[in-house]
């Protein structure tokens, strides 16, 4: 039987662009210099804040930074102020998904899981999903009609895909360096688009709707 994988199939086909594509951003990621991304990251905070989708946002999911991406720390820092309810994603690595728990506060202290992926503390309760209006997500990169392309993991996406069916109206910010955003992520039926995005350049509305 064809698995549909084999060599000419539209999957692979697709699992090549996006194979090409990653490497391509990881080489303009790599030449972005850690002090250049930190004053990429400071702005992109400072415009996110602006927004009225922000300001008006009650519930939040944001991320704990890894090496490389946008470090939205500052951003935490002002919703906790503003007493935004604040979540992170947790990754249950045996079942290839992510558990979104609610913090306190913004963590100062990060600590990291066995693979290196920084963790919520420990002790963060089960967010209620019911409460999220916003969701800021990274990428390696993006594309102007709000294409996405991860790290491969496919965790986003995965949950992005069941937020979108429950609560449709959620806003989903992806956050980048201008380089970052080519002119085509390549995409399947089960990549999920931002609808906003944003970079040291603004924040914009992604897509035609």
């Amino acid at each position: 039987m064809n698995s549909g994988k084999g060599d000419g199939s539209p999957d692979a086909t697709l699992d090549h662009l996006k194979s090409e594509t990653r490497r391509l951003l990881r080489a303009r990621r790599a030449a972005i210099s850690d002090d250049r991304l930190a004053q990429i990251s400071a702005r992109i905070c400072e415009h996110v804040q602006r927004q009225a989708l922000w300001r008006d946002a009650r519930g939040v999911l944001m991320y704990l930074p890894m090496q490389g991406e946008v470090d939205v720390s500052a951003l935490g820092r002002a919703a906790s102020a503003a007493g935004k309810v604040i979540m992170l994603p947790r990754v249950d690595w045996q079942t290839r998904s992510m558990q979104i728990v609610a913090v306190e506060s913004w963590p100062e202290i990060v600590e990291r899981d066995s693979r290196g992926v920084p963790v919520p503390p420990a002790g963060s309760v089960t967010a209620e999903l019911s409460r999220l209006d916003a969701v800021v997500i990274p990428g390696l990169g993006f594309d102007e009609s709000g294409g996405r392309l991860g790290r491969g993991g496919g965790f986003y996406d995965r949950f992005l895909g069941d937020l979108s069916r429950v609560q449709p109206e959620t806003v989903l910010i992806g956050v980048s360096a201008q380089e970052l955003i080519v002119d085509r992520i390549p995409a399947g039926a089960m990549d999920v688009p931002v609808r906003w995005l944003a970079s040291e350049t603004g924040v914009r509305r992604c897509g035609s709707d």
